[in-house]
């Protein structure tokens, strides 16, 4: 019924768009008697079959919309996500390798540490650090400091 009157409001405005055309828009007895036919016509005969028609239209626009919808979710949407994946997989692995190895080297580096601040240990004696060095040092071991509880 719905589309019925959809046809009816587009199938009206085309008649006096075409009527206002041809004959500048008069409208005669014959025109209305026309148009009474062709609606009781359209009802009997072509009702039905235009409702098929356009329903048949609409069922394959929607299926073809799906169509797309999910040609662009298999073909680009899930490479995407799977790629996304992998990356998160592999930069996962670069961080832990990242780590591991860090580790050893500062494992490694420990001792020349030790020693080079044994060896400066003398120097440091003499050498003012700054205010503003020395406020900072400060806060750090302050917010970074263990709390006993």
């Amino acid at each position: 019924m719905v589309i019925d009157t959809v046809y009816w409001i587009v199938a009206t405005i085309l008649i006096f768009r075409l009527l206002y055309q041809s004959n500048h828009g008069q409208i005669r007895l014959f025109v209305f008697i026309g148009l009474v036919i062709g609606v009781i016509l359209y009802y009997f005969i072509l009702s039905r079959l235009v409702v098929w028609t356009i329903e048949l239209f609409i069922r394959a626009v929607k299926w073809l919309y799906k169509l797309c919808v999910r040609i662009v979710e298999i073909f680009i949407i899930a490479p995407l996500v799977g790629l996304y994946r992998v990356s998160v997989v592999i930069w996962g692995i670069l961080c832990a390798i990242a780590i591991f190895l860090g580790k050893i080297v500062l494992q490694l580096l420990y001792p020349f540490w030790r020693l080079f601040v044994w060896m400066t240990r003398p120097i440091v004696r003499y050498i003012k650090t700054p205010v503003f060095v020395k406020r900072t040092v400060g806060w750090v071991r302050n917010r970074f400091r263990r709390k006993d509880t």
